[in-house]
């Protein structure tokens, strides 16, 4: 169990230690710079000495898991030290970032990059009106199979043992258990229509996220940025599908003869395509699709408008004039919100109860 946990977590690690290699050209360690300044060799050191450290810190991490002796410990212990260490590593990486954070924008403070350099800001007029996202009806079959478990749940109801599992390690090994009730026996399925939910939301996200054109390289980074929503479209279907149907299999694993070793291969398969998805789309992709490979057409003499202002550490976006609820992460794969819209709040509002109400359901 303690190499399962280890090997589970190195896409994390791996992620971390690279992250500074994924972002776009023009943004380093969360401030902005011209596109040309990023392959300076000045740079590429500062991006190696973040991935050592950042290397160090993950192999004492995964030492921990490896020799942690969990077998030892209770339930309610180990629930307790996984969430530990994992949190305990995230803010340790949070604090090396912060570092080379003040350090970049020193760098910048005193270096003259944006000397003779017009600053700009591009929007695309048509942007909306290509394919950025794939269709919404792809969530039809995670929904379906919710439904199909919900109504084979009820007519098998008097199947069912009187203590159900409800919650699973890595292994697909059940660590907990509840009485039988119809309230029970809906948990999971539930708990299906929530994750779809949340996966669908994020692709409606995908697609009305913010544009971000680079001012020296507008047509490669238009054409990367429209590859990067949809690759990452696909991956929140796909994974859709995937955990709705290693719910319904945890749904019925007690009804089914061998049913436990076809769940545990499941959970190892699903888990494992899950996390080489993330690395592949990190790595192929890149942020904003800075990866993905067009002709580069740079134009040396503009640059992005400088907005370093509203990123406070260069990871949170704060700006009430700004009209974008999403836009793009300075520092990571992904997107991140306006922390200077109030309806931002109660989007991160709801989000959570969705989260805790998935963490309640299947307890």
């Amino acid at each position: 169990m303690n190499a399962i946990l280890a090997i589970t977590f190195i896409p994390l690690f791996i992620v971390f230690i690279f992250t500074p290699y994924l972002t776009r050209k023009t943004e380093s360690f969360g401030v902005s710079i011209p596109e040309e300044i990023y392959v300076s060799t000045e740079l590429k050191q500062l991006r190696k000495q973040y991935a050592i450290t950042t290397t160090i810190v993950s192999m004492i991490v995964f030492l921990i898991f490896f020799f942690s002796p969990t077998s030892m410990m209770e339930e309610k212990k180990v629930g307790i030290f996984l969430p530990t260490v994992i949190i305990g590593y995230i803010i340790i990486e949070f604090f090396i970032y912060l570092y080379f954070h003040r350090t970049m924008k020193l760098k910048k403070q005193t270096a003259n990059w944006t000397n003779e350099k017009t600053e700009k800001i591009l929007i695309h007029t048509k942007f909306r009106n290509q394919q950025l996202r794939y269709s919404h009806k792809w969530f039809i079959i995670p929904f379906i199979i919710s439904i199909v478990t919900i109504t084979l749940s009820y007519f098998w109801y008097d199947q069912f043992p009187d203590q159900l599992p409800i919650n699973f390690d890595f292994l697909g090994e059940a660590t907990n258990f509840i009485s039988k009730s119809y309230l029970s026996i809906l948990a999971l399925p539930l708990s299906q229509f929530l994750l779809t939910g949340l996966f669908f939301a994020i692709n409606v996200l995908i697609g009305n996220v913010k544009q971000q054109i680079s001012a020296e390289n507008p047509n490669k980074s238009l054409q990367q940025n429209v590859v990067f929503r949809k690759r990452w479209s696909s991956y929140m279907i796909i994974s859709s599908i995937l955990l709705t149907i290693w719910l319904s299999m945890a749904q019925f694993i007690l009804l089914i003869p061998e049913g436990q070793l076809l769940f545990t291969i499941a959970s190892i398969t699903i888990q494992g395509l899950l996390l080489l998805g993330v690395i592949y789309l990190a790595f192929s992709t890149g942020q904003g699709g800075s990866r993905v490979k067009f002709p580069d057409e740079r134009n040396e003499q503009v640059i992005d408008r400088d907005n370093d202002k509203y990123w406070k550490l260069g990871q949170f976006y704060v700006n009430k004039n700004d009209p974008a609820l999403f836009l793009e992460k300075r520092f990571g794969i992904g997107w991140t919100i306006n922390l200077g819209k109030p309806l931002s709040w109660i989007i991160i509002f709801i989000t959570l109860l969705v989260v805790f109400g998935l963490i309640l359901l299947t307890r």
